[in-house]
Order: structure tokens, then C-alpha cells, then sequence
């Protein structure tokens, strides 16, 4: 029992992580600090509002 709840506690931010990369650019590096919490960082970014919008777009990828 316990091995199966292991992987599913793997499984589950292993997907979050997907989709964040998948969302992102190459050179963008995405972090998981631990359970289900990520980084995103992005070099560069042209103004705050690009970052406001990354964050929307990612926060609807994660809970699509």
C-alpha cells in the first residue's frame, strides 16, 4: 500500500512539472522545491505584466 501511495506522490507533481516545461520557454528553468511547489525562472522578462501573465497561464495549465 504504502508503495503505491509513493508513486502517486511522485506521479502527480512529475505531471505538474511537465506541463510547467511544457509551458515556458527553453530557457526558462523550472524548479520543484518540494510536495507541490514550483519555480519558475525567466530571464529577461520585457516588464511586470509578462510575469503576471506567465503566472495566469500556468496556473491554468496546472489545474486543467
Amino acid at each position: 500500500m504504502s508503495c503505491d501511495r509513493t508513486a502517486h506522490q511522485a506521479t502527480v507533481p512529475m505531471g505538474y512539472a511537465d506541463r510547467l516545461r511544457s509551458s515556458v520557454r527553453a530557457t526558462d528553468i523550472v524548479a520543484r522545491f518540494g510536495g507541490d511547489e514550483f519555480a519558475v525562472l525567466r530571464r529577461g522578462a520585457a516588464a511586470a505584466a509578462e510575469i503576471g501573465d506567465l503566472a495566469k497561464l500556468l496556473m491554468d495549465r496546472i489545474t486543467a
